[in-house]
């Protein structure tokens, strides 16, 4: 569960990131990288409500998951990165337990 979350949380940042910056701007450095092309790709309109639902959904997606993602890890639910085997104790030739 734990990882399903942080790929989710990871995927609404990506698609937060890349929502935000086709948003449309007030010209500037945006129309340099191909900011005005939107508009034929989205129609004469431009994507501005797509988009805009699409950054919408991303935010909540993102802070829902961000949420919930601190609550777990502060309740000590965490990845475990190899899986815990118990170990038993060595014991030395003479018999006495290793520390």
């Amino acid at each position: 569960m734990f990882t399903f979350l942080l790929i989710l949380f990871v995927l609404a940042c990506i698609v937060l990131i890349l929502a935000v910056l086709l948003q449309t701007g007030k010209g500037g450095l945006g129309e340099i990288f191909g900011g005005g092309a939107e508009r034929s790709l989205f129609g004469g309109a431009g994507a501005g409500g797509f988009i805009v639902k699409v950054t919408i959904g991303a935010a909540i997606v993102f802070v829902a998951t961000a949420l919930i993602l601190s609550v777990m890890y502060s309740r000590g639910i965490r990845i475990a990165p190899v899986p815990q085997v118990p170990v038993s104790p060595v014991t030395a030739p003479g018999g006495e337990t290793a520390p």
